[in-house]
């Protein structure tokens, strides 16, 4: 008779489980903790400090790197001892199982039926009968023995399969236990239940995580229990939002790696968010802010805000694997103002007003190293003008505690426009507005126009990217063109930004100053493109990595940004910086072309401004003496602020674009410092345009004089001892030459015959520079400058050149 006996192991799975109490052992032991120590470690997510117990860590030999390396190790063999043990009980399990179906097929007969003589052969002698049975039971046994050799080959076949897979499990653990916790390693104990949240508070966002579709739908039933009141916030509660926050932080890791999140992390988050349902997400913000719900805990209020909102943006980014249609309908339900009105309490506007706040309150919370889905964060911006009119037209419907104001879509704003592809769709106008949003050009005057309550910062996120280094320099080109496009349109919404309406306060910039010092910093950024001719002087446009911006954009783009003082500061000292660069370039290396390419450029940049600045106070004084003073202190204040960084960085920095990053950087200083001094010129360099200037005496010409001398002597091609007394600087060698308005008003025609003098020695040509830069001034400066508050309704507002004055 045949024998089935596979072979067994003599690993015994309770003794391994000792062997993983013993590492959990050494895990307590290090970090002061008792009882059910896998359960202390695995259970639920928290952080490594909260792992180790006060009287371990105010040790003073307590290093938490070398704490956090020695607990993983501990842990992490334990997780690979009780992944043995499981693969010793399955070893077991099965093969027990097949010793069962051999005893049971024997049992059987192996499935073989005996044949019993049928009733025919009983006539037949005894002798034929007892024939006729011997043949019956010699093809039973013989049918039985093939049966069972073939069950025993088949059986052999499954048991010495099982036991090269237990053989290659013991290598598998033998060689995790050599390599040590690599991501590999780790993962694969944590997606296969012999780890769960131990890795993740050790290592934190690195680690993977345990979660799946199904935690992620019973952590939202769970959740949903203390919503309704059916529970109070306990340890079950906390450690849902502790499991949202892990995800957070491997979300926000990824997002910086740009990696998508392990499938399964979504999956939790899709699970979650969809069993939620679409009548619970939006009561989160009003439950954890009541004294019944969270009030009184803020720091868990905050975690439950922020890991709730996180998972929003995490689930709506196509970049981390997630999609717009993966958000649950309640969200997606707002860009299309389909809400209930709550049960006539208020209307459907009103309603969806509220629902909007609710968002806003978890988004605004969110982790801030994650980002919304390009789509979703687009949407979001383009309702949020229909958010603003809810505020103005029912400002005064609701109590003051539950008031809809303009800070739910500032959060919003802040939250959206962290997407640099949505902030481009909206520029540009590639994007579907739906039911309720708007199309760019309203959409911007709605944010534009609107008196911010943080003075236009959130709403400055739509442009805060273009300047910032290592972004996508043709999709900011784009944004840029399409910008400067549409808020100098003077069919559009150029009059709505000059003045909004708002108050005493006119022009964009006086109602936001935010948004005009964003406007600055692209102006800077693109200071070449200003300065620079191009084939088509009405195109404002980006393409080849070159941006165009039609003649008539660009004086009208800079008084949009002369609008706040701080904002035109900023950008005379870019203005600034850049002759100041341009004219070191033509001394140092002027080429067949340099008074033409640099004299040129200059002129031109300058003229815009000054243009800029003046049509600027034109409409903000209504009067044209006091417009032209007023852009005269705005000019000084801002090459008063240029002048230490110009001495720092002209001459040292080979590329523009490096001077203009850093002036970019100093930008918070800019608006901070202010010049309350007496205006040290006498005569104004900004004049009022009248065809009878004289160009000789134009402060540009004077100021280009001792540009170049003070390149000349820094380069060597001047002595310093050559240089007449009145021209000659405070600051010796790092300041060799005097700045304009430190020339008292007595001495500055000396000063500038003393100048034309020395050039005309040292720097031959120059006057050709002087001359090229006059005409193009004049040219550009008479074509853009209104003269009287008058002209500037009558040419300025209306898009029409100052043709008049020819």
């Amino acid at each position: 008779m045949a024998v089935f006996d596979p072979r067994d192991t003599d690993a015994d799975p309770e003794m391994i489980d000792m062997s993983v109490d013993a590492f959990y052992g050494v895990a307590g032991q290090l970090t002061g903790r008792t009882g059910e120590l896998e359960g202390a470690f695995n259970g639920a997510a928290m952080n490594f400090s909260d792992l180790v117990a006060e009287h371990i860590s105010r040790q003073r030999r307590y290093n938490a790197e070398d704490w956090r390396g020695s607990v993983e190790a501990a842990v992490y063999g334990a997780g690979v001892t009780k992944g043995w043990a499981g693969d010793v009980r399955d070893f077991k399990r099965r093969r027990q199982a097949l010793i069962g179906r051999w005893e049971d097929a024997r049992a059987a007969d192996f499935g073989v039926q005996r044949i019993e003589p049928r009733p025919e052969f009983a006539p037949l002698d005894p002798a034929e009968r007892m024939e006729r049975e011997t043949e019956f039971a010699e093809d039973f046994a013989r049918r039985r023995a093939a049966a069972e050799a073939s069950l025993l080959r088949e059986l052999n076949g499954e048991a010495n399969a099982l036991w090269e897979e237990l053989q290659s499990k013991a290598g598998l653990r033998g060689r995790q236990l050599t390599q040590g916790p690599t991501p590999q390693n780790l993962r694969h104990l944590v997606e296969h239940g012999m780890l769960g949240w131990a890795p993740y508070n050790i290592r934190g966002a690195e680690a993977p995580l345990p979660l799946d579709p199904e935690a992620g739908a019973l952590d939202a039933e769970a959740l949903r229990s203390y919503l309704d009141g059916d529970l109070p916030p306990d340890a079950g509660y906390a450690a849902i939002i502790a499991a949202l926050t892990a995800a957070m932080r491997q979300g926000a890791a990824r997002e910086r790696d740009g990696e998508r999140l392990d499938p399964a992390v979504l999956g939790y988050l899709e699970g979650f968010y969809g069993e939620l349902g679409d009548d619970v997400l939006l009561m989160v913000p009003g439950f954890v802010t009541a004294g019944t719900g969270l009030g009184g805990r803020p720091r868990l209020r905050d975690d439950t805000l922020r890991a709730v909102g996180s998972g929003l943006l995490m689930l709506s980014n196509e970049r981390l694997g997630g999609g717009y249609d993966r958000l649950p309908a309640t969200v997606r339900n707002l860009f299309k103002g389909n809400v209930v009105a709550d049960g006539g309490a208020m209307t459907p506007h009103e309603g969806w007003g509220q629902d909007y706040t609710a968002l806003a309150a978890l988004l605004g919370e969110a982790d801030p190293g994650l980002t919304g889905g390009e789509r979703f964060s687009t949407e979001l911006i383009a309702v949020t003008p229909h958010y603003l009119d809810v505020v103005t037209s029912h400002a005064n419907r609701f109590e003051s505690d539950t008031r809809l104001t303009d800070a739910a879509a500032a959060a919003i704003l802040g939250v959206a426009t962290r997407n640099e592809e949505a902030n481009h769709a909206i520029l540009t106008g590639d994007y579907d507005p739906g039911t309720i949003g708007e199309a760019t050009p309203e959409l911007l005057r709605s944010l534009y126009t609107h008196d911010w309550s943080d003075d236009g910062r959130a709403a400055a996120g739509l442009t805060e990217w273009i300047h910032r280094d290592g972004v996508d320099e043709d999709l900011a080109g784009e944004a840029a063109a399409a910008l400067i496009d549409t808020v100098t349109d003077t069919g559009g919404i150029y009059a709505s930004l000059t003045d909004t309406g708002v108050g005493g306060k006119d022009s964009m910039g006086m109602v936001n100053p935010e948004l005009s010092r964003g406007f600055a910093k692209i102006g800077i950024t693109y200071l070449d493109d200003f300065a620079r001719l191009q084939d088509d002087p009405d195109r404002t446009a980006y393409g080849s990595g070159n941006l165009e911006v039609a003649y008539g954009d660009r004086a009208r783009f800079f008084e949009l940004i002369a609008g706040d003082e701080g904002a035109a500061r900023h950008l005379i000292a870019g203005v600034e910086a850049y002759e100041h660069h341009g004219l070191n370039g033509y001394v140092t290396d002027p080429g067949q072309d340099g008074a033409s390419r640099f004299g040129g450029a200059n002129a031109r940049l300058r003229a815009y401004l000054d243009a800029g600045l003046l049509n600027e106070a034109m409409d903000r004084t209504g009067n044209r003496h006091d417009a032209a003073m007023d852009a005269q202190l705005r000019e000084v204040n801002g090459k008063t602020f240029a002048s230490g960084f110009i001495k720092e960085t002209v001459g040292n920095v080979p590329v523009f674009g490096s001077i203009a990053k850093a002036l970019i950087g100093v930008g918070k200083e800019a608006y901070r410092y202010d010049f309350r001094g007496a205006i040290a010129t006498p005569g104004m360099e900004i004049q009022l345009p009248n065809g009878q200037q004289q160009y000789s005496r134009a402060g540009l010409t004077r100021e280009t004089m001792l540009t170049v001398i003070d390149a000349a002597v820094r380069d060597g091609r001047i002595e310093l001892d050559d240089v007449p007394e009145v021209l000659r600087g405070e600051g010796g060698a790092d300041r060799p030459i005097r700045r304009l308005d430190e020339v008292p008003g007595s001495e500055l025609d000396r000063a500038e015959d003393a100048a034309r003098a020395l050039l005309d020695e040292s720097v031959p040509g120059f006057r050709d520079l002087l001359e090229v830069q006059e005409r193009e001034y004049a040219d550009v400066f008479h074509a853009n400058a209104a003269t009287n508050p008058d002209h500037y309704k009558q040419y300025v507002r209306q898009g029409r050149t100052m043709n008049y004055w020819k």
